[in-house]
């Protein structure tokens, strides 16, 4: 496990730097994102331990999808790409670029408050901006660094398949559905 604040792990390149940043800017922007969603978790959670802080967001997000989608919500889940911030503290926080057209801004903001409901958060902790501006992947990006051979800590930029093991987990109950299948006769 890499540390994520660690500022020896790359030597700092200013113009690799700006090359990392400025390329995941661009694959951000083709994404067509539809929402920006800030997650910071209420004072008593807050942590520096980036392991829990991700757990958290998991959980957090596992409850915004089940409130979109119901029951079987990883089987078409919300595709999501959440970039990780360290603030003053030394607390995490996310951004999260949600890229999905179907999610309706009402029913976004009706799951929120379920969320809401359900776990504490207010809105300070969860804040939802349906518009997505240029310099939002500048923003999130600013933390990213990289070394001269354009090298840079991927911890801090996690997607939902990563996030929940999508792959892995619809493969499996796809192999265990045509499994149970029985054959036809002919």
């Amino acid at each position: 496990m890499t540390n994520l604040l660690n500022p020896n792990k790359y030597r700092y390149n200013e113009q690799s730097t700006k090359y990392i940043r400025n390329t995941i800017t661009s694959w951000i922007s083709e994404l067509n994102t539809n929402y920006v969603l800030t997650v910071q978790f209420p004072i008593e959670k807050r942590t520096d331990d980036y392991e829990y802080s991700k757990s958290l967001l998991k959980s957090t997000m596992k409850d915004l999808e089940y409130f979109l989608l119901g029951n079987d919500w990883y089987k078409h889940h919300i595709p999501f790409i959440a970039f990780c911030e360290s603030s003053i503290s030394g607390t995490y926080h996310y951004h999260i670029f949600i890229y999905d057209n179907d999610v309706k801004l009402q029913d976004m903001k009706d799951a929120l408050n379920k969320v809401f409901e359900k776990t504490g958060y207010d809105m300070h902790n969860l804040y939802l901006d349906p518009f997505f501006t240029v310099n939002t992947p500048n923003y999130c990006t600013k933390e990213i660094m990289g070394d001269k051979n354009r090298h840079f800590d991927t911890d801090r930029i996690i997607t939902s398949f990563e996030l929940f093991d999508i792959d892995t987990r619809y493969s499996k109950s796809q192999s265990r559905r045509a499994r149970a299948k029985p054959k036809r006769k002919r």
